[in-house]
């Protein structure tokens, strides 16, 4: 049996052991929460995040939202989440050929896709040696993208001498449209997090899977985390770490490494 001495260096470690081939991004993830107690079962949330990719050099996603998670028992307690998102498609350009002769380009506008999506999910910890808790949670995601009227411009250019000159009757300017789509993930997840009684500090390490049901349970994509919680006092907490996403989908894997930074407010 793998010790627990083994398991937390591994969750530590894998986000090195994916660092092999493929293309990496860095993004910052910034969330604001705030929650409310009803009563000791019941709990109700408001949630806000903004997402940057390309270095940080622009916003990727941003996103509203409302929870409300009920304990059933000490060792259970579900949820449910709709958050409304804003996802960011940039400018891209496609080259067009005619054999081996560049005859231009296409060019298609940046755009945002509204996404609806529900979450229902199911979570457990178990506390041991008074200060290491062990927690698991399932997630059944459901995301709904809108259909999207976007610009598309071609240029074609004939070549003279040494030079392109841009062909008459261009540019030309169409709309095309994004359809509208359904995915649905389940998400599973395991967090190992130091919770010591009169210590504010909790690091914690965490793996997550995201597979797609829509595709026979294909492991979409799959996430490491490593950071720390501190609470302030009853009523303010912040968090930090480091994320990796590993873009399995992809072709070449695609991985994203994050700082991802929080602030929630429990009243």
């Amino acid at each position: 049996m793998l010790s627990l001495r083994t398991i937390l260096m591994g969750l530590a470690l894998l986000p090195l052991a994916a660092m092999a081939g493929g293309e990496d991004d860095f993004g910052t993830w910034i969330e604001l929460g705030a929650q409310k107690s009803i009563n000791r079962q019941w709990h109700v949330g408001l949630e806000g995040e903004l997402r940057t990719e390309d270095n940080s050099s622009r916003v990727d996603r941003l996103s509203v939202g409302v929870n409300t998670s009920y304990k059933v028992h000490k060792y259970l307690k579900v949820g449910v989440t709709y958050n409304f998102l804003a996802g960011y498609s940039p400018e891209k350009r496609k080259e067009k050929y005619s054999g081996t002769t560049w005859t231009g380009y296409n060019l298609t506008e940046n755009y945002w896709v509204p996404k609806h999506r529900v979450s229902l999910e199911a979570s457990s910890s178990v506390k041991l040696w008074k200060w290491l808790r062990i927690g698991i949670r399932e997630r059944y995601q459901l995301t709904r993208e809108m259909e999207v009227n976007y610009e598309k411009e071609k240029y074609r250019y004939n070549k003279v001498g040494t030079d392109y000159v841009l062909q008459a009757g261009y540019p030309q300017t169409d709309i095309d449209t994004r359809d509208a789509c359904t995915e649905q993930y389940l998400r599973s997840r395991l967090k190992l997090s130091v919770d010591k009684k009169h210590f504010d500090w909790r690091p914690f390490v965490s793996l997550e899977f995201h597979n797609s049901i829509d595709r026979s349970m294909h492991l979409h994509k799959l996430r490491t985390a490593v950071g720390t919680e501190y609470k302030i006092n009853r009523h303010h907490a912040v968090s930090a770490a480091y994320v990796l996403t590993n873009h399995l989908a992809d072709t070449p894997n695609k991985r994203m490494h994050a700082l991802n930074v929080g602030y929630n407010f429990d009243f």
